[in-house]
Formats: C-alpha cells, sequence, structure tokens
C-alpha cells in the first residue's frame, strides 16, 4: 500500500496542481503508475495503490507517470469530474515524468478482493 505523503506544501494556491519534476533523481525508488491513476492519487483522490507484490522497502518514493494515458478510464463520469475538480483534461495530464515524492511508510497485504475493492490486511508486508 501506498499512501502519498508529501515534503512540505505546494506554494500559494497550488495545493491542488501536480508539479512535475524533470530534475533526475538519485538514490531514491521510484513507484510508476498509468494516468489518471497517477494523478489522482498524487491529487489526494485515490488513497491505496495496490501491487500483486509487497515490499519491505520503506521510505522515500518517486511517483512516475508511466507514458500512457488510458484515455478510457479518463472519459468515465467520476474520473472525469475529479480530474476537472482540479483543473486537469485528460489531453493535459503529465505523461513521462515524476510528477511527486512520498514516504512509502506501510505494505498491507490484498488478502481478498469484493466488488467494492480490496480487502486490506494490517501489518503484513
Amino acid at each position: 500500500m501506498y499512501r502519498p505523503r508529501f515534503f512540505g506544501e505546494l506554494p500559494g494556491d497550488a495545493t491542488d496542481k501536480i508539479v512535475v519534476v524533470e530534475a533526475k533523481v538519485v538514490g531514491v525508488k521510484v513507484l510508476s503508475m498509468i494516468q489518471p491513476r497517477a494523478s489522482l492519487f498524487v491529487l489526494r483522490e485515490a488513497q491505496y495503490e495496490t501491487r500483486s507484490w509487497g515490499t519491505k522497502y520503506r521510505g522515500s518514493l518517486a511517483i512516475h507517470t508511466s507514458k500512457k494515458v488510458n484515455k478510457v478510464v479518463c472519459s468515465h463520469v467520476a474520473v472525469k469530474s475529479l480530474l476537472l475538480k482540479h483543473g486537469y483534461k485528460a489531453d493535459d495530464l503529465p505523461a513521462g515524468v515524476i510528477i511527486a515524492t512520498c514516504y512509502l511508510e506501510n505494505c498491507l497485504r490484498v488478502w481478498k478482493t469484493t466488488r467494492h475493492g480490496p480487502c486490506l490486511r494490517m501489518g503484513e508486508s
């Protein structure tokens, strides 16, 4: 499980905007995500990121957007509404760049998936 916990505040009225970082990141683990999921996660509209594997790593993590933008997901009414709430459309989402850093503080096991989403088990990696 990855929950964004950001290192400091964004300046001024930029608190709902993604800051694209094009600098080289050295010595930091990177998690790549397909858009619009990456932006929704960074904008705190998605609380968890699930993977089929666990990790014992805890620490700084850069959030990278893959070059792919899933236009079908972006056209879903709920997703489109969340993106517009922050001033984004499918065509202007950042792609192929690091958009945030966070701190991975825990990794939970998905022990079953229901129609409502994954059920997480606390305290496991």
